[in-house]
C-alpha cells in the first residue's frame, strides 16, 4: 500500500470509485481551472523522513533521513491536468 496524504484516502479508492465520483471530481477541477484556485487543501503535505540505506547506523544525525512529501491524490492530479 502507498502512503497516504492527509485525507488518507487511498488512491486505489479514488480510482476503484470513479464510476460514482468522476462527474464530481470533474466539476471540482474545472472549477479550480475557471477561477485559478488550487485548494487549500490540496497545497498540505504529511512529511516523513525515510532512513537512507548505507549511511551512517547513528540515526540521531539528520544526514542519515530522506524526507519526502506525501501529497493528496487529488492533488497530484489536478496538478498534472494543469501542467499539460
Amino acid at each position: 500500500m502507498k502512503a497516504l496524504g492527509i485525507t488518507e484516502i487511498p488512491y486505489l479508492i479514488i480510482q476503484k470509485s470513479t464510476e460514482i465520483t468522476l462527474q464530481t471530481i470533474t466539476n471540482l477541477f474545472q472549477a479550480c481551472i475557471t477561477l485559478g484556485y488550487h485548494p487549500l487543501e490540496f497545497k498540505k503535505a504529511h512529511t516523513i523522513a525515510l532512513k537512507k540505506q548505507g549511511k551512517d547506523k547513528d540515526y540521531t544525525k539528520a544526514g542519515s533521513y530522506h524526507p519526502i512529501a506525501l501529497l493528496e491524490s487529488l492533488s497530484k492530479a489536478l496538478e498534472r491536468i494543469v501542467a499539460s
